[in-house]
This record gives C-alpha cells, structure tokens and sequence, in this order.
C-alpha cells in the first residue's frame, strides 16, 4: 500500500512538473510573439501604438501564466511538504490503526468530563 502512495505521488509530481512546463513555454511564447509584433510594426511603420497597446496585454498575460507555472513548480513538485504529503497520510493513518481502541477510549473519557454527552 505504501509503495502504491509513493507511485502515486510521483506520478502526481510528473503530471504537475508537465503542466508547469507547458505553461512556462505558452507564456514565453506570448511574450515573444509579442516583442516580434513591436519590431514588425517599428520597422513596418505602422500602426505602432496598436502594435504597442497589444504586446502590453500580451506581455501582462504572460507574466501571470509564468507566474502560475512557477507557483506549481514550486508548491508541488519542489516542495517538501508535497513530498512528505503521502508519507504524512500514510504514517497517521497507521498511528490510528494502532490505537484506534485507545483513542476512542479517550474521546469518550474526554467528552464525559467535559460534560458534552
């Protein structure tokens, strides 16, 4: 069961670090579409301030998509905390397969002294 986890986290991380770097050449894609625009109406003369108008949109929209791609890079398949999420799920749900009788001895001790019964 834990080897399944394990698979499935990194199956998880390849599918995101995949997602991350579509989204990082769609966005540099974008953007250079975008400077080729500027030095096509500059050396076209014309049109430069719709050419300029249009990189603007293009250039803000990038940097947001990047961004997202950076986050996702960084929160799920860098990060120390997505590493250890199925191992953290895995090692509490085997504390509480070893004291499940304990802890329901407790909740109910815990509850009656409060006076929540």
């Amino acid at each position: 069961m834990i080897r399944v986890k394990i698979f499935s986290n990194w199956i998880g991380r390849l599918v995101y670090a995949l997602i991350s770097i579509s989204l990082s050449l769609i966005s540099l894609t974008m953007m250079g579409v975008a400077l080729g625009d500027i030095f096509v109406s500059i050396h076209e003369k014309t049109l430069l301030v719709k050419a300029l108008l249009d990189a603007v949109g293009l250039i803000v929209i990038g940097m947001a998509v990047f961004d997202v791609s950076k986050f996702l890079m960084e929160e799920e398949v860098f990060s120390d905390t997505a590493n250890n999420r199925g191992q953290s799920n895995i090692n509490a749900n085997n504390r509480g397969q070893n004291n499940r009788g304990q802890s329901n001895i407790n909740e109910t001790m815990g509850s009656d002294s409060i006076g929540l019964s």
